[in-house]
Order: structure tokens, then C-alpha cells, then sequence
């Protein structure tokens, strides 16, 4: 949330996006229906029902978000990679997980089927809410800076930029007023994602231990999470 340019994102932001994270890949982890995810997901939609008071967020925003979670794997496979996309039983669970974490979150008139939450997305990024605003853009920006200073040393920085605006949707950042990085950088990381991605699915053996994504947030060297047993609470290592 921008807040006039004073949110949290901007002065807090390695906390607000491994919290946020945090959260989100624990619900993917152990599933809505896990106490702690439970215990989690009641926190999130109090603490937005708290900012709310102040900075209202209308319900189109929320169901915009759960379309995104819920196609956004099958979105980077078909629309970035260009590769074929989730199967019939994977596109199955991201519906049923992702329209539990947002009932629990209090999101209502949530699609019922993989084809009305495609048709949302697509009536809300090419409809008159998903417009350019400076406040927008300005959050964006932050959020791709947000990643390119977290995951690449200084000098490497205008590459962890590029490399997310490549993996982002042509449309969406077009909307943003956000150049798009150079067409060869965006066709070269694209060719090699879909390499990676057949190479995954066809040549690699299967994983011997199951990823924990909450992990890859807690165990990064600049974490802003003190205990990763717990839901994200707010606490960070200069609290301790």
C-alpha cells in the first residue's frame, strides 16, 4: 500500500515483504486448513481490516489478488516461458487452495472455476480500475528495486531489475509506465526459463527432499523474521 508515498514498503521494505511472504508461502507449505496457516490467515485479514479504517481497499482489489495467486504458475509456463502450462489436477489445487485462503481472508464472490477466475483477470487488467497512477507505478518500482537489492550485489542490480520486468506480463507493466527492459534480454531469459523448465520436467529426477518456500525466506542471510516456527508477527532482529 503506497500511503502518499509513507507505506511500509518504503521504509520498511525487506520486513513487509518477508513477512508478506512469508504468510503466503507457509499457506502453500502446510495448507488453509493447518492450525498455524489458520492462525496465520486470521492475522492478515485482521491487520488488513485495521489498515482498512484508515485506507480502505474495495473488494475488487481481493479478488483481483486471488485470481493472481491462483494463475499465476500456469500465467509464467504459457505467457513468459512458453511452455505448456499446469495440468488438469494441478490447475485444480491452486483453485481449491487459493479460493480457501482468500474465504478465510474474508474475500467474497471468489470464481468458482479455473475459466471465470482466467475471465476476471483478464476483465480487470484490461478494465478501467488497472490504470496508470503515480502512486502505482511508484509502488512497483519499489517492489522491483525491493528484489533486485535483496537477490544481487550492487553492481548487479540493473540486471535483477531487467530480470523481473522480463518475467513480468507485457500489459502489466506497459499499464505501470514502466520501460520494459531491452527485447533481446527479455527473449534470451525467457528462452532459457522454458530450457529450464523442460529440463525439470523431462531430464532432472525428482527432488529427494519436498521445498519448504517458507524456507527460502528465513534462510536468507538479511531475513527480517526472527523464528520461522511462528507465524510473521511484525518482530525483527533489531527487536531482539
Amino acid at each position: 500500500m503506497d500511503r502518499n508515498g509513507t507505506g511500509m514498503l518504503y521504509d520498511h521494505g525487506i520486513r513487509r515483504a518477508d513477512e508478506t511472504m512469508f504468510h503466503l508461502f507457509s499457506w502453500v507449505d502446510d495448507g488453509v486448513s493447518n492450525p498455524t496457516s489458520m492462525k496465520s490467515l486470521d492475522y492478515v485479514r485482521n491487520w488488513h481490516s485495521g489498515v482498512a479504517r484508515d485506507w480502505p481497499m474495495p473488494m475488487h482489489t481481493f479478488q483481483h489478488s486471488a485470481a493472481v495467486f491462483t494463475l499465476i504458475y500456469d500465467r509464467l509456463l504459457r505467457h513468459i516461458a512458453g511452455s505448456p502450462g499446469l495440468n488438469e489436477n494441478e490447475r485444480r489445487a491452486q483453485l481449491i487452495h487459493w479460493r480457501s485462503v482468500s474465504e478465510r481472508l474474508g474475500v467474497t464472490d471468489i470464481p468458482h472455476t479455473w475459466q471465470e477466475m482466467e475471465q476476471l483477470l483478464e476483465t480487470y487488467e484490461h478494465g478501467t480500475e488497472f490504470a496508470y497512477s503515480p502512486p502505482g507505478q511508484r509502488l512497483a518500482n519499489a517492489l522491483v528495486d525491493q528484489f533486485a537489492t535483496r537477490w544481487f550485489p550492487k553492481p548487479l542490480r540493473w540486471f535483477g531489475r531487467w530480470l523481473a520486468l522480463a518475467f513480468s506480463e507485457e500489459h502489466v507493466i506497459d499499464t505501470l509506465g514502466i520501460p520494459r527492459p531491452p527485447t533481446a534480454f527479455s527473449y534470451t531469459v525467457r528462452r532459457l526459463a522454458r530450457v529450464a523448465v523442460f529440463a525439470k520436467r523431462h531430464l532432472l529426477p525428482d527432488p529427494r527432499e519436498v521445498l519448504r518456500l517458507s524456507d527460502i525466506i528465513t534462510a536468507h542471510k538479511d531475513s527480517a523474521l526472527v523464528n520461522p516456527s511462528i507465524p510473521a508477527s511484525g518482530t525483527t532482529r533489531s527487536e531482539r
